[in-house]
């Protein structure tokens, strides 16, 4: 288990974050597992933690993090790890290396509870993670500065649910086909689908917003 500031260790003590909420813990798991295997332990001490399905924080052990899936670690939790109390965090290590992937990982909300506690992390700040996980937001910081970008219409779920017929027309009129309907605020290739025509609009656009 890890090592607290009482202990004195001269190496620096890296939390690697992994697991967490989205529909990316999978992807996040191997992250944090490559982390863990490839960090020079001259220099450091990683310390494997796993953030379950209620955002909660736990030290695991090497036979956990070499399981098959974030519901076999799950499950073992209870018994084999040991819980970390968010105020305790800061702590327990002296750097978190963010395995995290999607939302509240990639977003910024990590980012600013652990600026709010005080521990340094890996990566790119609150406001950052949030614009660069934003992609109408980030598409249009590109095009402002004179970087070529797609076509884009961006669907509010609100508008998509009162009037789909309009959305869809819209879509049609101003992108046209073939076209990608990703979703907002999702990483890697979440619900991305390319569709070919009108009809298969409505079922892409209902995974998008899942």
């Amino acid at each position: 288990m890890g090592a607290t500031k009482e202990n004195f260790s001269q190496k620096i003590r890296v939390g690697i974050i992994m697991g967490g909420l989205s529909s990316e813990k999978e992807v996040s798991l191997e992250s944090g597992r490559n982390i863990f295997s490839k960090i020079d332990r001259r220099q450091y001490d990683p310390i494997p933690i796993f953030m379950d399905s209620q955002a909660a924080l736990w030290e695991i052990p090497l036979k956990l993090l070499m399981r098959n899936s974030t519901s076999d670690i799950a499950e073992n939790l209870a018994e084999e790890a040991k819980p970390i109390p968010y105020e305790s965090l800061k702590a327990y290590v002296d750097v978190v290396c963010l395995g995290l992937h999607g939302k509240y990982g990639e977003d910024g909300c990590m980012q600013g509870l652990l600026e709010l506690l005080g521990v340094p992390y890996t990566g790119s700040g609150v406001l950052a993670s949030a614009i660069g996980m934003d992609k109408y937001v980030c598409r249009r910081i590109l095009e402002i500065n004179g970087i070529d970008v797609p076509k884009t219409t961006p669907v509010a779920r609100r508008r998509w649910d009162m009037d789909r017929k309009a959305v869809v027309e819209e879509i049609v009129r101003e992108i046209g086909f073939p076209c990608v309907v990703k979703p907002c605020r999702e990483g890697c290739s979440t619900a991305v689908k390319k569709v070919v025509a009108a009809e298969s609009l409505p079922v892409a656009l209902d995974e998008a917003f899942l």
